[in-house]
């Protein structure tokens, strides 16, 4: 440590010895002292300085001390290292998989990159205060050695706990999976409930890590097969609105079904801009019974009570019941529709959820929500809902019993 001189009062970066004075001081005491005497060399005593200075700097004279001297930073190295491991992993693209399985395995990375994080960050700093107290914190390698594990120990603790809250809190989801249907309900609002359906969707590069969550509606099942209707901003996120979204170059998904069911999905067809429309197909055998779809929901009036089944993964199964508010004349290229507004409160994740009148026909795709000009949830909700004639090409299919056609057409 540096002092000052018990002489002189100087400070100097030298470390003194109690009652040891500075180099001046003592050079100014040599002169007067051995001034007027011939110069002696003591090799005994300048031998001995060497060899303590050997020590002291981890020179050749002590090769113990220069391999304890590196074993602290070498060891930060070694856990910077492991950590870069588990980053790698939580940034790189995530298949396909259910998300309970996507979940957990996110979690386990994400501790183990938070674990090796705090370990090279913790030796690297410790390391670092080692050197400062021996003459080797003058060694470059060695500083720049633990400065770099400090930083990559840092960054894999901010990636760790990053993707650890995230995952922990599905990003506002309560479940990972479908919950048992045990409510009790008319048998309408049961039906409507077993043909609801959650569908996963990756990014543009088919990366897990960027999924959205949307709802569906199973339409027709058979051979193996079930057929869920939704949206396809749902099934094709990665597609700007309004843009053409290609089934055929689409990338898979994943469905789950009401009774906990789930499997690889795939998009069969989507609706041809401004129809946020798409179907999608799983390979599952024994599907829920499919919804009656009504042909033309021409005659939903204004004051009509509708009903709707929120995604599942939110808060578990539910069931809200409104009413047409209003119908809105729309002209697109594929047909004028007529778009149906009401009251419920359709929430993020409800889209492609289906809208139901009172005898259980869907007649609607539930497909926005509408906002303040803020961008806040307003007062009273208002859902935008495509109408059933929206589906004329599907329509025609399932009554003809050829949705399985949609394959060879792609």
């Amino acid at each position: 440590m540096a002092g000052a001189c018990p002489r002189c009062g100087a400070r100097t970066a030298m470390r003194l010895a109690p009652g040891e004075a500075c180099p001046s001081c003592a050079s100014a005491e040599a002169w007067d002292r051995y001034g007027k005497r011939r110069l002696i060399l003591d090799h005994p005593a300048i031998e001995e300085s060497e060899r303590r200075r050997g020590r002291d700097s981890g020179g050749a004279g002590g090769p113990g001390r220069r391999i304890r001297g590196h074993l602290p930073t070498a060891v930060a190295a070694a856990l910077a290292v492991a950590a870069l491991f588990p980053c790698v992993r939580l940034l790189s693209a995530w298949p396909l998989a259910p998300l309970e399985s996507l979940r957990r395995e996110w979690i386990s990375e994400a501790k183990t990159a938070c674990v090796a994080g705090s370990l090279a960050l913790a030796a690297a700093l410790t390391a670092m205060l080692l050197l400062r107290r021996g003459r080797l914190f003058r060694s470059l390698p060695l500083v720049a050695g633990n400065l770099l594990a400090v930083v990559t120990g840092t960054g894999a603790l901010v990636v760790g706990l990053v993707f650890w809250i995230g995952a922990g809190s599905l990003q506002g989801w309560q479940f990972d999976r479908m919950t048992p249907l045990d409510i009790v309900q008319t048998p309408l609002a049961r039906a409507a409930m077993d043909a609801t359906a959650v569908i996963l969707a990756p990014d543009e590069e088919g990366d897990m890590r960027g999924l959205a969550i949307g709802a569906g509606t199973v339409i027709g099942r058979g051979a193996g097969r079930a057929w869920v209707l939704t949206n396809s901003h749902v099934a094709i996120p990665y597609r700007p609105a309004g843009a053409f979204r290609d089934a055929g170059s689409a990338h898979p998904v994943w469905v789950y079904l009401s009774d906990g069911r789930n499997a690889e999905g795939r998009v069969r067809w989507a609706g041809e801009p401004p129809l946020d429309v798409a179907l999608v197909s799983t390979e599952i055998d024994g599907a829920p019974a499919p919804v009656p779809v009504a042909p033309d929901a021409g005659s939903l009036e204004v004051g009509a009570g509708v009903f709707f089944v929120p995604n599942p993964f939110r808060d578990g199964w539910r069931l809200h019941r409104g009413h047409v508010l209003e119908r809105d004349p729309h002209g697109t290229p594929a047909g004028d529709f007529s778009l149906v507004f009401t009251d419920l409160p359709l929430q993020r994740g409800d889209s492609g959820s289906g809208l139901f009148d009172t005898t259980g026909h869907l007649v609607g795709i539930n497909t926005w929500q509408v906002l303040r000009m803020d961008g806040r949830t307003a007062a009273v909700p208002r859902g935008i809902s495509l109408p059933s004639n929206v589906l004329r090409e599907i329509m025609d299919l399932i009554r003809d019993d050829a949705l399985g056609d949609l394959d060879s057409n792609r």
